[in-house]
């Protein structure tokens, strides 16, 4: 396309014309840089359970629920009978498969030859350890380095590890094959090594046992009634395009079994969702079998940004190249009438925009190399630039594409001219038609600009609302120590006793969680004619949670020592549980039992205000609160003064973990903050903030880069009419409100075309929280009043320079 010499030309012509080359290779750079970071980002998130065994025919049961006080929920936990129900019941499912997490696992202990050939306990907290049916290795594809994949987790008791996991229990991945861990009061053998998952994968398994371990076992009994939702259940269909022959299968079968009392079908129906959308689309599901999700909103969002900024700096491009079109008008004339054809010229022209690509994506993918160990911390994420063997292909495509965009009109409208008209020195027609397109393209880069901003201020909102937000319970200085041992009620009081020793412990609860939520769900009903039902949260906690975590009681009273009954006849309500039914005096209503003992009606002593006892992602929903000890498997600490005395709750924390080790010996001592908790909430919405300003700051440089060269495409046209006005009184203050005045109607331009196409991304930024912060127009105003002083702040040198223009110089030429 470019000959040798016109290379050598280009060459000299770029150097000497440092500025214009400079912004150019900047801009492209920037745009490159963006595509590329949000591309592997992208195909990153795309790529989830990709690599699992005939992913595209494998789907998960999920369950649409109505129930009373709660509505319309998604849920994908199963029941224990479906999946030996669907199997023999419908054709079109060739595999099914059940997974559950290990509930009952807290701590494994192995033993190890020590030094002098004596056996040494060593216990490790269990994390990741996962229930799963002996065909888990052929249905998901799961490689197996040591072991037998068809019988590995047939027989109960057995179990496979990861290597990751054989490396932290055994410190080596050899010779694994007829050890044990001790887990949860059972002995389980080593059955296989298994392949790490790379994290790939919504499932994050660290071990599987055998789902036959726990068949004769009684606390798990509920898993062979259809009246219990606990499990994942997988299904592997002939094709996928059965799924609608399966769905409907599957809710008849349901409707066989679950009749209510009445007669009526429940209120529940299947769907099946892809294995393929689980990891991105599962935001809206409350209960699922799964260990990490990502967000579709998020991903599709910078998507759309990455592709905009490339836009606006192939825009940048364009404004540049039609910025010289006049002093390069000349050149083309010349070149035809030496016998360039309008193809020689475009050809040329086409090729400098491919030149400026090629060397913009190399320095792109050496900024994104140094950007890249940045890019993986805010986003929790472990990519490689050169891991991913989509990279060059996408690059490649990129440039084509870019070099296309960015470089066809210019080439198109300079290969145009016509010689005698350019070296006679007209063409203003030509001028003004680029100056129209160049104020269309700026006025473009400022609308994404004015986006941007926008979305920055809307998500910078919503993160500080969200952790700032009072969720009606005091986390402040909280610590939970997970104990899950069995039996707590036997060692609480005197653990609890001990804590409290220290000045800098305020005080000590017992719970199921350090929010008081057991995390399950299930039905409640009232001991009244009508049979009334209601879908309730249950939380386990003693009589100090609500005084320490600064929850009032509203009505009645707390749980007290002074009542014997509490823990098997008394139960406390918040106030979503109370307005679900109705109540105006809910003080004294009977429940029917809870437990086996049906003679038990346990009976309303108190109601609580309201808190979020999960992030505000989601609502409250009705809770009832029972006087357990024995369902808590966690000790709530409440330290004093945690922000003013640093040096006591070291000392504090001293205490905590030496009471710790007397009741756990060889548990780990592993506590959590609350506050550490409520980021986790939050990382995501954290890393959406960080990743908007990253991008709106490179769209603020790339449409600034755009802006200059468009003030000076403008200023080159007008220099003579600014002499003109000069020399008939004109003042600098004058010539420069007028230029400016001219720009800040392009970028107000850009910013009402922005803002209904910002306001509606916005709105699905924040579609899943159950409590936002309100998006106020004041913010979108605020969005462009900010880039209106940046793009001045921009020209603002060009304008004043060229206000000072010596009309000697302008209209010299005349």
């Amino acid at each position: 396309m470019i000959q040798p010499t016109e290379f050598r030309v280009l060459i000299r012509r770029l150097i000497s014309q440092k500025s214009y080359t400079i912004i150019n290779l900047i801009g492209l750079t920037v745009g490159f840089t963006a595509v590329i970071l949000i591309g592997l980002y992208v195909i990153d998130q795309l790529s989830f359970d990709k690599d699992l065994a005939d992913h595209e025919r494998v789907f998960r049961p999920v369950q649409i629920q109505n129930e009373p006080g709660v509505g319309e929920q998604h849920v994908a936990v199963t029941m224990g009978p479906l999946a030996a129900s669907v199997k023999a019941e419908l054709a079109q499912v060739t595999d099914v498969i059940r997974i559950m997490p290990c509930w009952y696992f807290n701590l494994i202990s192995t033993t190890d030859q020590g030094s002098d050939s004596v056996s040494v306990a060593k216990q490790f907290s269990a994390r990741n350890y996962w229930y799963a049916d002996s065909n888990a290795f052929s249905f998901f594809g799961f490689e197996l380095l040591e072991g037998n994949p068809v019988t590995a987790l047939r027989h109960p008791f057995s179990i496979v590890v990861t290597e990751k996991e054989a490396m932290r229990l055994f410190n080596s991945t050899s010779n694994l094959l007829g050890k044990t861990l001790l887990i949860d009061g059972g002995s389980y053998a080593i059955t296989g090594l298994m392949k790490d998952m790379e994290g790939k994968s919504h499932l994050k398994i660290d071990a599987l046992a055998s789902f036959s371990s726990i068949d004769n076992d009684q606390r798990f009994e509920y898993l062979k009634h259809w009246g219990n939702n606990s499990l994942g259940t997988y299904l592997k269909l002939t094709s996928p395009d059965q799924q609608a022959a399966v769905e409907e299968g599957m809710n008849e079968a349901l409707r066989k079994r679950t009749l209510k009392e009445d007669g009526k079908e429940p209120d529940i129906r299947f769907y099946l969702q892809p294995l393929d959308d689980i990891y991105l689309d599962s935001g809206h599901i409350k209960f699922q079998i799964t260990s990490r999700n990502g967000n579709s909103t998020t991903v599709y969002l910078f998507l759309i940004v990455g592709v905009l900024v490339l836009i606006t700096a192939c825009v940048n491009f364009i404004n540049m190249s039609l910025a010289r079109a006049v002093k390069r008008s000349r050149e083309v004339g010349v070149r035809k009438v030496l016998g360039a054809t309008s193809y020689d010229l475009f050809s040329q022209l086409l090729g400098e925009a491919i030149l400026f690509s090629v060397i913009s994506a190399g320095l792109a993918v050496m900024m994104v190399e140094l950007l890249m160990p940045t890019f993986n911390s805010i986003m929790n994420l472990q990519l490689g630039l050169f891991d991913n063997p989509w990279l060059f292909p996408l690059l490649a495509g990129v440039i084509v594409l870019v070099s296309i965009i960015s470089g066809g009109y210019p080439a198109f409208y300079l290969s145009r001219y016509e010689p005698v008209t350019v070296l006679k020195g007209v063409g203003s027609h030509r001028g003004k038609s680029a100056s129209y397109l160049s104020r269309t393209l700026v006025a473009f880069q400022y609308a994404v600009t004015t986006g941007m901003v926008f979305m920055v201020i809307v998500a910078w909102t919503q993160y500080k609302f969200a952790v700032k937000k009072d969720l009606g319970i005091n986390y402040n200085g909280i610590v939970a120590l997970h104990h899950r041992a069995p039996h707590p009620q036997r060692f609480i009081p005197q653990m609890k006793a001990r804590l409290l020793q220290h000045p800098g412990i305020e005080s000590v609860s017992a719970a199921a969680d350090i929010n008081g939520a057991a995390g399950s769900q299930g039905p409640v009903s009232i001991d009244d004619t009508a049979k009334s039902r209601l879908m309730v949260r249950y939380c386990f906690i003693d009589e100090d949670f609500f005084p320490m975590m600064g929850i009032p009681v509203v009505e009645g009273r707390n749980f007290s020592r002074e009542y014997s009954t509490d823990s098997s006849q008394s139960i406390i309500l918040n106030q979503a549980a109370v307005d679900a039914l109705g109540w105006k005096n809910p003080i004294g209503k009977r429940f029917k039992s809870f437990t086996e003992d049906s003679t038990l009606r346990p009976v309303v002593v108190g109601v609580i205000r309201d808190y979020n006892y999960y992030s505000i992602h989601w609502k409250i929903e009705p809770a009832i609160f029972l006087l357990r000890l024995e369902e808590t498997g966690t000790l709530v600490v409440k330290l004093r003064n945690p922000e003013q005395d640093s040096s006591l709750n070291s000392s504090a924390m001293q205490h905590i973990e030496t009471v710790w080790n007397e009741f756990f010996p060889t548990a780990p001592f592993d506590p959590e903050f609350a506050n550490q908790r409520i980021k986790r909430w939050y990382a995501n919405e954290n890393r959406t903030m960080q990743l908007f300003l990253f991008f709106a700051i490179l769209s603020v440089i790339v449409s600034c880069l755009g802006l200059y060269g468009l003030s000076s495409l403008m200023m080159e046209q007008r220099i003579r009419e600014i002499g003109i006005r000069r020399v008939l009184g004109g003042s600098y203050e004058s010539i420069s409100r007028l230029l400016l005045a001219q720009y800040v109607k392009l970028v107000l331009a850009g910013g009402i075309v922005a803002a209904p196409i910002a306001w509606f991304l916005a709105g699905n930024l924040l579609n899943g929280f159950a409590y936002r912060a309100a998006v106020s127009p004041f913010m979108l105003i605020g969005a462009l009043l900010l880039t209106i002083i940046i793009a001045m702040t921009t020209i603002w040198h060009r304008v004043y320079a060229t206000s000072r223009t010596n009309p000697v110089d302008a209209l010299k030429y005349e």
